[in-house]
């Protein structure tokens, strides 16, 4: 919102300035000015209040995407650069996820040229937010990526519109039937698409629905073991579907050291009824956890809750016996064999001190 209000507002400004735009000199003054400080002050206060490990992980998360850009800005690499980070936010499960993005993209360029042939103040209004997004992203502030850039859509899309249009116009002189059916497949086919090979409802990791049926199905000095990055979850919906704080174990994060992840779960041995709540195929770490658990225990049921979403793992709860002694003679968390190694450098940092730390500590209950 700041950049989109710093962008529009900037053109605005600057029209009215020119004098083209006379009839705006009252709006700009009243709504533009204070929009404008309103965003800069909001901007400058949200940099001094996230802690300088936050803007660490940002930074190395983002570069490892190639999300801030490279230099120099007037370059033949930097213009692919930003053609492939437009084809992302079109193409993507968390943008449209429109098929045949690249043809989106080049028909938003068109539809801009469109546009400013006609209205050249229309098209700086729908640029400019691109431009600040793409310049900030350039000086290393904010990464052009994804969903972190999703609110450019409606530019793109306002001038995919208007390329569409032109091209219906096109076909229009050389028969109507073309020109629907051009009209039609461009603007139709992509939301057809998505719709036939994704129909919804679409859902990501939903924790509430696990928690309900663990919570219904638990006896009352069963054990909960969760997985680290479970613990938010729980620590919210523990209270609405009465989940008792004592009996929750809260599963560390090292990814730094993967063996602690099994020792972690050292003091559930000898119970008959522990669960075990992570997403199972969702990382290296969960994965690890649960082949020790099916190692040294015997899985007595297990339930799946869903994403439909690709790039979305299901979340999974699953409760362990771990009382059999000849089972638990097999391994322990010293003698497991673990194969995985430490994480990168910005996982590490964002589950001990960055924006994805666990805090189970906070008094929730």
């Amino acid at each position: 919102s700041i950049f989109v209000v710093l962008g529009a507002s900037g053109v605005l400004l600057l029209l009215a300035m020119r004098g083209e735009l006379p009839e705006a000199r009252r709006v700009v003054a009243r709504v533009i000015v204070p929009w404008s400080v309103a965003a800069i002050t909001a901007g400058l206060v949200s940099r001094v209040l996230v802690s300088p490990e936050t803007m660490t992980f940002v930074k190395l998360t983002w570069e490892g995407d190639d999300a801030f850009g490279p230099l120099p800005v007037w370059h033949w690499q930097t213009l692919q650069w930003l053609w492939h980070r437009l084809v992302r936010i079109i193409g993507l499960t968390t943008g449209l996820g429109y098929t045949a993005a690249p043809l989106y993209v080049a028909l938003a360029i068109g539809g801009f040229w469109e546009i400013g042939r006609k209205r050249r103040r229309h098209v700086l209004v729908l640029l400019a937010p691109i431009v600040v997004t793409f310049g900030v992203a350039m000086a290393q502030v904010y990464p052009f990526s994804g969903r972190l850039v999703i609110f450019l859509l409606p530019s793109l899309l306002l001038a995919i519109a208007a390329a569409v249009a032109q091209i219906g116009r096109w076909f229009w002189a050389r028969g109507r039937s073309a020109a629907a059916i051009a009209s039609t497949v461009l603007a139709a086919t992509p939301p057809v698409v998505r719709i036939v090979t994704q129909p919804p409802v679409y859902r990501l990791q939903e924790a509430r629905p696990l928690l309900e049926w663990v919570s219904e199905s638990r006896q009352e000095d069963d054990a909960v073991f969760v997985w680290y990055r479970l613990s938010p979850n729980v620590l919210w919906y523990g209270p609405m579907i009465g989940m008792p704080r004592e009996h929750v174990v809260w599963g560390g994060c090292w990814l730094d050291n993967p063996r602690r992840f099994l020792e972690d779960l050292e003091p559930m041995r000898g119970r008959n009824r522990v669960w075990l709540l992570a997403a199972a195929a969702g990382s290296r770490e969960t994965r690890l956890l649960f082949a020790y658990a099916d190692s040294i225990g015997r899985q007595l049921d297990a339930r799946s809750f869903g994403a439909t979403l690709p790039g979305y793992f299901p979340l999974e709860g699953r409760l362990y016996d771990f009382s059999d002694q000849q089972r638990l003679a097999r391994y322990s968390a010293k003698n497991f064999p673990v194969s995985i190694g430490a994480a990168p450098a910005q996982a590490i940092l964002a589950c001990t001190s960055g924006p994805m730390a666990v805090h189970p500590e906070l008094e929730y209950w």
